[in-house]
């Protein structure tokens, strides 16, 4: 198992720890995926398929050059998720 040296903010331990205690399916959709520690790392290390949308070029890249370091992908498309909100 891949070793990062980051700490996520507490909410994502515990939806983790939720999704172990569930037994649910291990994929994930996160939207504003991108930046220097993408928060998808923390469930591309237990083993989730991850999926990511993030709207800026530069975050992307970011989060490309983060996982290609640690070995992993993230999958993240570039996207606006306002576009498909329904009100």
């Amino acid at each position: 198992m891949l070793t990062i040296q980051k700490i996520f903010p507490a909410p994502l331990y515990n939806f983790l720890e939720y999704t172990y205690d569930a037994q649910v399916e291990q994929t994930i959709l996160d939207c504003g995926a991108g930046g220097n520690f993408p928060k998808l790392a923390l469930f591309a290390n237990h083993g989730f398929e991850t999926y990511g949308i993030e709207i800026s070029e530069e975050c992307i890249q970011n989060a490309e050059n983060f996982a290609k370091k640690n070995d992993f992908s993230l999958n993240i498309t570039k996207g606006d998720t306002i576009k498909y909100k329904q009100y």
